[in-house]
């Protein structure tokens, strides 16, 4: 009979029972095994096709940072739902995170934000009314942004609209312009004569005359008179004047880019390429003595100097005629003669009409 020390068992009334090997039933493990790593492929897959739906989501490059801060924040719930071996919860919690990640309010309020950059972009990009620089300072100064907007226990309900800070109007040809409102001034002028002379008559009847006549005419267009007609076309013209606006902001806005491209560039060659583009932004919105100024009449007599010196004028001009007559009628006599002369020029020649002399038709009175 088996001694204790011969078997390290249990005794039970002395005796140690034998162990009897059998084929136990893992099939309820494996079962289990396999539904477990059944619904963990699936959550990946889950998992995997969140990535590729936000992946195909047409947001704005500028939300790239935010995408990728989305899709961490989905797949730490899937992987904190399996935390504990759990992957039925996992792939549930998969299953609702791809249902609603790309349908959430955040994700449409991105997506609609970038539609309405998008086409306003593509309008003016196409835009043949505008000029490459206008399209330029649009560009900078319209970038892509969106907020999210939250309830008042904090959820995220939906997100601000896109919108410009401004649209681009059809520019016109300022010189042709210009030349089309000074041309409508009237000309002021002023004319003016004087006459002098003497008569007289002898003891038999005969007498003569001199005259002296003297005119002078001014035309003038004065510098202030084109001013005037300048600030008040523009002011009824609205299509001009938001040229004119808008010629002013599109300066304004690549002179300040220029400026931050200035300050931020350390090459000589740059940076003097640079200043020479600054000089011709600056210029289109400086008067004559170098102030930036939204007067655009001031802007314009700078931009065009030869334009207004051709239109603004005064010029003078004289008249002199000088009228001698000698009337050889005798009183009694019946009968006479008379002569006159005309020497000058202008408008003040007399006619050959003889009633218009002062002392009546010759040889008769």
């Amino acid at each position: 009979m088996p001694t204790q020390k011969e078997y390290q068992g249990v005794q039970i009334g002395g005796y140690v029972p034998q162990r009897i090997l059998g084929k136990r039933d893992l099939s309820g493990l494996w079962n289990m095994i396999n539904i477990r790593n059944q619904r963990y492929d699936e959550a990946i897959k889950q998992k995997s096709a969140i990535d590729v739906a936000l992946g195909n989501l047409k947001l704005n490059a500028a939300e790239d940072k935010w995408k990728y801060d989305y899709a961490r924040k989905i797949q730490k719930r899937i992987d904190d739902a399996a935390t504990m071996g759990d992957y039925g919860d996992a792939l549930d919690t998969a299953v609702l995170e791809a249902g609603k990640a790309v349908s959430s309010p955040e994700v449409m309020g991105r997506i609609r934000a970038n539609e309405q950059y998008e086409k306003a972009k593509q309008e003016v990009d196409t835009n043949g009314n505008i000029s490459a620089l206008t399209k330029k300072a649009w560009n900078l100064d319209n970038k892509y942004h969106y907020q999210d907007t939250y309830d008042s226990e904090g959820n995220i309900v939906g997100g601000t609209e896109w919108n410009a800070s401004w649209k681009p109007v059809e520019e016109v040809d300022n010189l042709t312009m210009m030349k089309n409102a000074i041309s409508m001034i009237g000309i002021s002028s002023k004319e003016s004569s004087r006459t002098t002379g003497d008569n007289t008559t002898t003891a038999e009847g005969t007498g003569s005359s001199f005259q002296k006549v003297r005119g002078s005419s001014k035309m003038a267009l004065s510098y202030g008179q084109v001013k005037s007609q300048l600030v008040d076309t523009i002011n009824n013209d609205p299509k001009w004047k938001a040229s004119l606006e808008q010629e002013y902001r599109v300066n304004k806005i690549l002179l300040n880019d220029i400026n931050n491209q200035i300050a931020n560039t350390q090459d000589p060659l740059e940076k003097q390429r640079l200043e020479e583009q600054k000089n011709m932004y600056q210029s289109n919105i400086t008067n004559d003595r170098g102030f930036i100024t939204a007067n655009y009449v001031d802007i314009l007599f700078k931009k065009y100097p030869s334009l207004i010196k051709n239109f603004a004028f005064s010029r003078t001009s004289s008249t002199s005629t000088d009228i001698t007559g000698k009337d050889d009628y005798v009183r009694g006599g019946g009968s006479g003669s008379g002569k006159g002369s005309m020497n000058g020029k202008g408008p003040y020649a007399p006619t050959d009409n003889p009633q218009d002399s002062v002392y009546g038709p010759q040889g008769s009175n």
